[in-house]
């Protein structure tokens, strides 16, 4: 936990716009780390709150998840 990531979401279903956005995976919620069950807290910058993100593993795997803390 801890890894800063970039994160790119969807942002218009219509045109299919996708913007990326930094946050920090604050923590585990349940399943085992790296897989696909995992459902984790990402901290977005700019939000207050952690969202609940249980597609984390597989955006990483699709390109749509980028770690920038290595």
């Amino acid at each position: 936990m801890g890894r800063s990531i970039k994160h790119e979401w969807i942002i218009d279903e219509t045109s299919q716009q996708k913007e990326w956005y930094k946050g920090t995976v604050v923590s585990l919620l349940s399943g085992t780390d790296g897989r696909l069950t995992a459902i984790y807290e990402v901290l977005y910058e700019g939000e207050d709150e952690p969202f609940e993100i249980d597609h984390l593993i597989q955006d990483y795997q699709s390109g749509s998840v980028q770690f920038i803390d290595v």
